[in-house]
């Protein structure tokens, strides 16, 4: 089924997530400071949404094909594979994002639409508890990798905080916000 204008339409309703992700990150300051549970080992070893201490480049393939990785080198991860998997022995793999850390100098305009969860790829984190890291962060879901889940058991990876399950929502909400969108090749 194609729209009059040629475009898939979206999978889910566009503005029931919208209204969704406004109800939960309406209290602001309140939700961020209910972002994280407290234990990190309530859940078990490694949980989707987990934000891991991990120092690599984020792998890609570029536009000739070839296997490289990114100049950059991240310190944080989130884990956006699903939990259950975690746990699966047939399952050797999960996905994870890196976390682009944000200046301190970015336009307040841009820091307030990010802390609402406006944009469709990219998922506004902020700073956990015992942190040395910047404020702010952001996990751009067009970047992704996998992690052979033997690096979150052997030590090669440390988790550093545990989502609530209000934000933990909150991902799941984005995640699909951007799997399930319109095309919007002509936006």
């Amino acid at each position: 089924m194609l729209l009059q204008n040629g475009r898939w339409p979206a999978i889910v309703d566009k503005e029931h997530l919208k209204k969704e992700v406004a109800a939960i990150v309406g209290s602001g300051p309140e939700f961020d400071a209910k972002f994280y549970q407290t234990d990190l080992s309530a859940g078990g070893f490694a949980c989707q949404g987990d934000i891991i201490r991990f120092k690599s480049a984020a792998p890609f393939i570029d536009s000739d094909g070839s296997a490289v990785t990114t100049d950059a080198v991240f310190d944080f991860w989130m884990i956006l594979g699903n939990t259950c998997d975690m746990h699966r022995v047939d399952e050797q793999r999960s996905l994870i994002a890196p976390l682009v850390a944000l200046p301190d100098e970015l336009p307040e305009a841009r820091l307030r639409a990010l802390r609402k969860y406006e944009y469709s790829r990219q998922f506004y984190v902020p700073s956990w508890p015992d942190t040395d890291a910047p404020r702010h962060h952001l996990v751009d879901f067009m970047q992704n990798a996998t992690i052979h889940k033997d690096a979150l058991r052997n030590g090669s990876t440390q988790v550093v905080a545990r989502l609530q399950f209000p934000s933990w929502a909150l991902l799941h909400l984005c995640l699909v916000r951007y799997l399930a969108r319109d095309d919007g090749r002509f936006d």
